[in-house]
């Protein structure tokens, strides 16, 4: 016994019986990725097939979806469009697709990172939001508005009251809805805007300053016993004509714009989300054309609207500062000008010492006269030279350093018609008092409810110097 060695004998048996356990746990491990592989396959294929299916479902549901909106975007675009009536016709079809429309709406969406979600980035649906509780009287205890607020919510990552969440989105929406109004215009972003504080407001205003006065060599002041007064209304004396300038005042006055909308009072709130979109639209778009209109045509004879306040074109006409253009032929019916960018230059030269810096001078033309423009070899070259003299290619929209733009808010062309105003706009303001205000009313005569889109705004000249604004007619 003395021979065996029982620690080599113990060793060899301990490493046979661990090459057998691995090679077993080997075999085991082996079978289960087999299985396992073969299961995941057959989900994937499962899932392959799963998602065609539902991708042939959603096509079919879409492509009737998408015509149906298709539709409705093409009726509320028609002129004198009759929401009420367009929302009785379809009010089956939108009930029935309203879950289909809102995910079409929320698939054309990207959210790369909810957790820096915030009203900016939902800015459709918090004013859509709006409109609704407003159209329902639910404020944001509707379904959708309950849903947009626990994504503010849970994009901040802090639970927001529901009381100072529905009063940020107010304010929120007015500055949206407004801010779409302003993508809108052409005119109304040339000239100042001033915040008022009430309906009306005076602002003292201050005349251009006196010459002052050379000492005589002798010793004496000037013409009289003192220089002239500059900007104090006292003089040298009782009675002197030396007198400083007057302060005087305008008042400005900010006139209340409204649009209405209107929809049959059987609507439910899942037929209206999917068009609260084209109501938004609508709504801007009003604001948009009135404004535009009322600053250039506002009390002259073609105001479509009767706008409290006159317009460029007639305060050029009440001023006498208006230029009939010369037709190519010299009749009295010929709409076709001999040189458009000349007779805008002759415009210009009729406002006398307001015309004199070009940076402040802006003609507004109608479509009829742009293209005319666009004809005329001049106004090319008057465009296609820098403030060095230079031809820049492709830069077009002035005339002498005075840039032209177009409104398609002019009346037809006609025989004296206007066709383009030249205008100073520093010397024109736009009186603001508050932002857009949404409310809604019920009539019951006419079983229907009306959405009012309201704001005050306004536009007034500081000083009645006749050669601000200078219409061109045509002849």
């Amino acid at each position: 016994m003395s021979d065996i060695d029982i620690d080599a004998i113990v060793a060899s048996a301990v490493e046979k019986t661990a090459a057998a356990m691995a090679m077993k746990e080997a075999e085991r491990k082996a079978e289960e990725q087999k299985q396992l592989e073969a299961e995941q396959k057959a989900a994937e294929e499962a899932e392959t097939q799963k998602a065609a299916d539902e991708a042939r479902i959603v096509t079919a549901v879409q492509s009737g979806t998408e015509r149906l909106v298709a539709d409705l975007e093409a009726k509320f675009a028609e002129k004198d469009a009759d929401y009420a009536k367009i929302v009785g016709e379809l009010k089956n079809e939108l009930t029935e697709k309203s879950e289909e429309i809102q995910k079409m709406r929320e698939s054309k969406r990207v959210f790369a990172d909810r957790s820096s979600k915030g009203l900016q980035d939902l800015r459709e649906e918090a004013i859509d939001a709006h409109i609704l509780g407003v159209v329902t009287q639910k404020g944001f205890d509707t379904s959708f508005g309950r849903a947009l607020m626990e994504k503010v919510n849970t994009g901040g990552g802090v639970e927001v009251p529901a009381a100072r969440t529905s009063s940020e989105f107010e304010t929120f929406v007015s500055t949206e809805i407004e801010r779409d109004i302003q993508l809108e215009l052409v005119l109304d972003p040339m000239f100042r805007k001033i915040q008022m504080n009430a309906a009306s407001m005076v602002v003292p205003l201050m005349p251009d300053a006196g010459y002052a006065e050379w000492n005589a060599t002798n010793g004496g002041i000037g013409s009289g016993s003192a220089p002239k007064g500059n900007l104090e209304t006292r003089g040298p004396g009782v009675g002197s004509p030396y007198n400083g300038v007057d302060l005087t005042s305008k008042v400005l006055t900010a006139n209340k714009l409204v649009s209405n909308s209107y929809l049959i009072n059987e609507v439910e709130e899942d037929a209206i989300i999917p068009i609260l979109p084209l109501i938004r639209e609508a709504m801007v778009r009003s604001h948009a054309r009135a404004i535009e209109h009322s600053i250039l045509m506002g009390g002259a004879t073609d105001d479509l609207i009767s706008t409290p306040y006159n317009g460029l074109v007639k305060l050029a006409t009440d001023d006498s500062k208006t230029i009939t253009a010369a037709g190519t032929d010299n009749s009295p019916l010929d709409l076709t000008m001999t040189s458009p960018s000349g007779e805008l230059l002759k415009a210009r030269k009729n406002m006398g010492k307001y015309g004199r810096r070009p940076g402040d001078v802006r003609f507004i033309v109608s479509l009829d006269m742009y293209y005319q423009l666009l004809e005329d070899g001049d106004f090319q070259v008057a465009n296609e030279l820098g403030s060095v003299g230079t031809r820049i290619t492709g830069e077009i929209g002035s005339v002498y350093g005075s840039p032209v733009y177009v409104c398609d808010e002019f009346p037809a062309a006609g025989a004296g018609k206007p066709a383009a105003v030249a205008v100073n706009v520093r010397n024109f303001v736009v009186p603001v008092l508050r932002g857009v205000t949404i409310e809604q009313d019920y009539e019951v005569a006419n079983q229907r409810r009306v959405l009012v889109a309201s704001q005050r705004r306004g536009f007034d000249q500081m000083f009645a110097d006749a050669g601000q604004v200078v219409a061109v007619n045509y002849a």
